[in-house]
């Protein structure tokens, strides 16, 4: 008999009853990474990189925007 201890969630698990992630970017991985473990790093570079990977998330993506026009002043 086997009896569920856990609190009943609406996500997906494995066979042996784990919760399956959805799946991330690789920017976004990189993104956490560096905010998560910085020690051993350049701060200055740290913040540069992830300062960078950010405004690349934030970019608008899709079809309309594969060939991006140049924007004054950037």
């Amino acid at each position: 008999m086997s009896v569920n201890v856990e609190a009943p969630t609406d996500e997906k698990v494995d066979k042996w009853g784990f919760t399956i992630k959805p799946k991330i970017s690789d920017d976004l991985l990189m993104l956490r990474c560096l905010q998560n473990a910085p020690c051993g790093s350049d701060t200055k570079q740290v913040a540069r990189l992830c300062r960078v990977i950010e405004a690349k998330l934030a970019a608008p993506t899709g079809p309309y925007h594969l060939f991006p026009q140049p924007q004054p002043g950037i």
